[in-house]
């Protein structure tokens, strides 16, 4: 890009601006004008353009691989956890009031971490955020405080590192127990769930396609109840409605499972965003941070480094 050069003349004390070809014996000095302006603002465009164009290629090909629901993966096997978690609620099994576990399983990313800090808050509202770091059952017994005087939710993540954990023999050992049950399904758009899963979780990508589909298996598995043998139907749980809804979402899912609200909540509109509030819930949503060129650079760091054969989670199956 060649800007266009202008020709200042000086002749005593009159200045002009000629193009090229100024009158004789005049002193000529060259400026350059809007062409060099003109040129700077193409190179920001095409600048711009190529940076743009490689945000796109970095979210499509690195970030995100293909998720196909029709994959085969009939010639793997889950691996599965040892069960642990009845162990971690003491004395609870042994209190002889109502007691009752929601067991809240979905993909890894899917929001089920939040899933379950979300139901310790609407039956502990007292209560400082419980840590739910990972897997684990969480909860206490109370008095005179709800028609369930225990209550505690187990943490299933399909999978937890390197094997997935089994819902429905979690589900059987707590009602062999004297424990009612209840199971919620945490579910997120699988686009997102897994393009976290690449960055926090298994950094594999063909590892992480195959672990996404047997753990999509595990949760269909759970939605075919037979109704006849009087099973009841796990309660779904959507990432993108409660951030599209929030206050009264959450109280839908507080009247599902029959835990108690404080008596001035009501369903208008106002006192759902009050109770938000009053759980000290502050939802921010996730998905929007996927969709960014920043988390295309992100993205394409650790593609990099998966690329390398670094930070590759052993396998979840067989």
């Amino acid at each position: 890009c060649k800007p266009l050069t202008v020709l200042q003349t000086h002749s005593h004390d009159l200045r002009r601006t000629t193009m090229l070809g100024s009158p004789g014996g005049e002193s000529t000095t060259p400026v350059r004008r809007r062409g060099a302006r003109f040129c700077t603002r193409r190179r920001q465009f095409w600048l711009g353009t190529i940076l743009v164009m490689s945000g796109f290629v970095f979210r499509g090909l690195l970030l995100t691989p293909s998720f196909d629901f029709d994959t085969n993966v009939q010639s793997y096997y889950p691996r599965i956890c040892e069960s642990h978690q009845i162990k971690k609620l003491g004395s609870f099994v042994n209190h002889s009031g109502g007691k009752l576990v929601v067991v809240v399983v979905g993909l890894e990313s899917s929001g089920s971490k939040l899933l379950t800090k979300l139901l310790l808050k609407l039956a502990f509202p007292e209560e400082p955020n419980y840590d739910v770091s990972g897997h684990g059952t969480y909860g206490r017994c109370q008095a005179n405080t709800s028609p369930l005087e225990c209550f505690g939710v187990m943490h299933l993540s399909l999978p937890y590192y390197d094997c997935f954990p089994d819902p429905l023999a979690e589900v059987a050992e707590l009602r062999r127990s004297g424990i009612q049950t209840r199971i919620v399904i945490a579910t997120r758009d699988h686009s997102m769930s897994l393009r976290s899963k690449l960055v926090d979780h298994q950094r594999d990508a063909a590892t992480a396609r195959i672990e996404q589909q047997l753990a999509t298996n595990m949760l269909q598995s759970l939605i075919n109840v037979d109704r006849n043998k009087g099973e009841e139907e796990p309660i779904m749980f959507s990432y993108e409605t409660l951030m599209l809804l929030r206050g009264p979402y959450v109280q839908r899912l507080a009247e599902a499972l029959h835990l108690s609200l404080p008596k001035e909540e009501t369903r208008s509109s106002s006192s759902t965003d009050l109770l938000m509030e009053r759980l000290g819930l502050h939802l921010k949503d996730g998905n929007p941070k996927w969709m960014t060129f920043q988390a295309a650079i992100k993205s394409f760091v650790v593609g990099l480094y998966r690329r390398l054969g670094f930070g590759a989670r052993t396998p979840a199956f067989q």
